[in-house]
């Protein structure tokens, strides 16, 4: 689990926006600790990240999304907040 705190933001959407995701990040994160904003941005990095027409990375990418999405919907569904915002 990162040490991000996002208590400092107004909305969701601007803790959002303030991840800088890479993708070393979400390729090594734990997607059953990790906060559920940073599972999101993780699985949307993924999917615009640059390949580079190497396809053992494209698919390497597209299954960690996978994983990344499906950790993402079940905890969604649980009930878990994307983020604490502190309040």
């Amino acid at each position: 689990m990162t040490d991000t705190t996002y208590h400092g933001f107004e909305t969701t959407y601007d803790a959002a926006l303030s991840i800088d995701m890479t993708t070393d990040w979400a390729m090594s994160m734990d997607e059953s600790t990790a906060q559920l904003i940073e599972v999101r941005a993780a699985a949307a990095h993924l999917s615009t990240a640059d390949w580079g027409d190497d396809l053992a990375t494209l698919q390497a990418y597209v299954a960690r999304r996978e994983v990344l999405e499906g950790a993402y919907w079940e905890r969604a569904y649980r009930g878990e907040d994307l983020c604490d915002l502190g309040r």
